[in-house]
């Protein structure tokens, strides 16, 4: 034996007389549960760093008075517009117009010219009240999701680890999806003059619609999203008290309101009963032609939750249970030839 092989065994038999062989026996034994502990652990410390970073975000609205030399010169663009559509206005009124009708539809456009003025003109302090008003909304709401607890169940599982994978990953898209919210809420700010511009006219007033769809929807997202959160929170803190199928239950809340996190601002835009609509029917298709083991389970799932997100409500579990049923008769009926 040579003298490093030497020193090498004499320390190993150092350490075990130091430390114990019933604590050495003790570690190997348990070093499946200790690891999944830790893992489990780490997981659970980086979701919740990342309910945090999300809670902190929603709480930190960008001040729109960033965009404010741009909005002022947009209404310097502006107004001169409206000096010659009001000048242009008052001639055909008083020298043009003969019929009475003619001559309504002139001081009805007269009006709004004038009403779309004085609110393009002070559109930067509608816009800061708007979202004055979000946020004051968003910090009552979002200030008390916290995380109370750090406490998980005794009884550790390798899904619950897989559970705690998901929700870091969709719940690290929803703080991306909160940064672009506040970057949306600069540039609708931004844009807030041309908005007001538009709807006040019958030609461009659908244009205008859109864009005050989707101000409303930049602003009033957070207002949504807290309130998920909330919930989530509230669901996390007694997650450690729950068991069996009440523990199943939150699990799947949690899970729900993580990705409602990222679907809030489509759903005040009501793309997501496009996105609903395309779920459901991948999923009547799998519940229906079943291509491979498990498909209809997964294809009556997919249906279900596509179903509510297009506006089906209860529909979805007929359209669900009524596919599936089909799918497993047609199923079973190949099989048996």
């Amino acid at each position: 034996m040579t003298l490093k092989k030497a020193l090498i065994l004499f320390f190993l038999c150092a350490i075990v007389h130091s430390v114990g062989v019933s604590a050495i026996t003790d570690l190997v034994t348990k070093f499946p549960d200790n690891s999944l502990q830790t893992t489990t652990n780490f997981f659970v410390k980086e979701l919740n760093s990342l309910i945090t970073a999300i809670r902190i975000l929603l709480i930190n609205y960008p001040d729109p008075r960033i965009v404010e030399n741009m909005v002022m010169g947009f209404i310097k663009i502006l107004i001169p517009i409206y000096i010659i559509a009001i000048i242009i206005n008052g001639i055909y009124l008083l020298f043009v117009s003969i019929s009475p009708e003619g001559r309504m539809r002139a001081k009805s456009m007269l009006l709004k010219l004038i009403l779309s003025m004085i609110l393009v003109s002070m559109s930067m302090d509608i816009y800061d009240i708007l979202v004055g008003i979000s946020y004051g909304l968003t910090y009552s709401v979002a200030g008390n999701a916290y995380i109370q607890t750090t406490l998980l169940p005794q009884e550790l599982r390798i899904e619950l680890i897989i559970f705690l994978i998901i929700a870091l990953f969709i719940t690290f898209h929803a703080s991306i999806v909160i940064m672009i919210i506040n970057l949306m809420i600069l540039l609708m700010g931004a844009l807030f003059p041309f908005t007001l511009f538009f709807y006040f006219f019958d030609l461009t007033k659908s244009i205008g619609a859109t864009l005050l769809r989707y101000t409303f929807m930049a602003v009033f997202s957070p207002v949504i999203m807290a309130l998920v959160l909330m919930v989530v929170t509230s669901t996390l803190n007694v997650y450690y008290f729950q068991t069996g199928y009440e523990e199943i239950a939150s699990l799947l809340i949690i899970l729900a309101g993580f990705i409602l996190l990222i679907f809030a601002p489509l759903m005040m835009l009501g793309i997501l009963q496009w996105i609903g609509g395309a779920i459901a029917g991948i999923g009547i298709y799998l519940a229906m032609a079943q291509p491979f083991r498990g498909a209809g389970l997964l294809g009556a799932g997919l249906t279900t939750v596509g179903g509510v997100a297009a506006g089906m409500g209860p529909g979805a579990l007929m359209a669900a249970g009524a596919s599936y049923a089909f799918g497993s008769a047609v199923s079973t009926r190949t099989r048996r030839r």
